[in-house]
């Protein structure tokens, strides 16, 4: 009587599981490429965002103050802050911060330059994992593409 309760049960037999996790394997192998390339698109479209309102803040600063912030701490320490504190907390004192997979670097001329010019850079933390470009933007809100030195929509507003 046991062996006919064993016969009349059905399994996977382990051909059919086989075949299951090579077809799980094939479809993973195609969508994961995408899904990062997915994120490396999401990750730029956020550094060009980060630097028009980066943009729209150094002019709100350079209408109150007498030259462009050199830190972003400084953007944070006014009574009506120009920034939240999740791009001052970690980077207090220091002219770069890293969000979303870019730093961001402030850098400034010599001299009288300093005031009235600067160029921020945001460039991928890890080149090919978070950001395949490196963008610029100057105090005239022009973003470049540093790769390839071409621009990157309009001028953010002033």
């Amino acid at each position: 009587m046991r062996k006919s309760t064993l016969k009349s049960q059905k399994a996977f037999t382990l051909i059919e599981i086989m075949i299951v996790v090579g077809i799980i394997i094939l479809l993973a192998s195609l969508a994961i490429p995408n899904l990062l390339r997915a994120r490396i698109t999401a990750n730029e479209s956020t550094a060009i965002k980060g630097l028009r309102t980066l943009s729209a803040v150094f002019a709100s600063y350079r209408a109150v103050n007498p030259r462009y912030p050199i830190v972003f701490s400084e953007l944070c320490e006014k009574t009506a802050p120009y920034l939240d504190d999740s791009w001052c907390s970690i980077s207090s004192g220091k002219s770069s911060k890293v969000r979303q997979g870019y730093v961001y670097i402030m850098k400034y001329g010599d001299g009288e330059e300093t005031q009235n010019q600067f160029l921020l850079l945001a460039d991928p933390e890890r080149k090919g994992i978070t950001g395949n470009r490196g963008f610029e933007m100057n105090e005239n809100g022009e973003i470049i593409d540093s790769s390839s030195g071409l621009g990157i929509g309009a001028a953010a507003p002033e």
